[in-house]
């Protein structure tokens, strides 16, 4: 089994790496970046093609156009996860609750899941991991930290630049830095039995999107039995 990986940022991509190893125990070279393809900076941007660097609007037209899905996806037993934060829903025609009543993550979840698959255009989603931060993936890495709800954090990015100490602004989003961020939904060598089952209840109790993901990967890659999938 491999899994394949479509999100708006490398960083994304590291936060996702992360809770994918530590659910899966797959080894890394099992886990394929497909967008973004390299990491680029701001001049590069102007020379190459938008899949090489990302963002929600090549998220949307690679589920559209299906450049590298449908190649991927050819093969038995290859998962795709697609990441798209809620925090530009309105861009890619989502339009979100203005009032975050108690269920606000879980319908916001809900309508940009359905829009990806308006964009996939596909009745089967079983091979399709949706993974949909609310409202940015960086609230899921605060739940690591913080007991409370995750979502309704106004701005995460600069929430987690407080919380890590950084000066405003001064925070530069990397796959390395996210990867070490987020370590501890994979992190095991030193943990007691169930001790990362255990992380991984905790946080996704602080934030809905989060538990949604591992809810996906459990339900389409773990059997009843809670064994991996062949």
């Amino acid at each position: 089994m491999r899994l394949g990986i479509i999100s708006e940022g490398h960083s994304d991509r590291a936060v996702l790496v992360n809770i994918l190893q530590g659910i899966t125990e797959l080894d890394i070279a099992n886990i394929k970046e497909i967008i973004p393809i390299y990491a680029l900076d701001e001049t590069d941007k102007a020379i190459f093609r938008p899949e090489t660097y990302g963002g929600w609007a090549t998220v949307k037209k690679e589920c559209e156009e299906k450049k590298f899905i449908e190649e991927f996806l050819i093969i038995e037993g290859n998962y795709l996860v697609i990441q798209i934060d809620a925090a530009e829903a309105t861009n890619y025609g989502v339009t979100k609750s203005n009032n975050k009543i108690q269920d606000y993550a879980e319908e916001t979840c809900h309508l940009i899941k359905s829009e990806i698959i308006k964009w996939l255009n596909i009745q089967d989603e079983s091979n399709i991991l949706f993974a949909i931060p609310v409202e940015e993936i960086e609230a899921w890495i605060i739940a690591i930290h913080e007991d409370r709800d995750t979502s309704k954090i106004k701005n995460p990015k600069k929430h987690l630049e407080y919380a890590k100490k950084i000066p405003t602004g001064k925070m530069k989003p990397n796959y390395d830095l996210y990867y070490d961020y987020s370590l501890l939904f994979n992190r095991r060598s030193q943990d007691k039995k169930g001790a990362l089952e255990q992380r991984h209840v905790l946080f996704s109790s602080r934030n809905y999107s989060l538990f949604a993901f591992l809810k996906e990967i459990k339900t389409k890659l773990f059997n009843i039995k809670g064994e991996l999938l062949n």
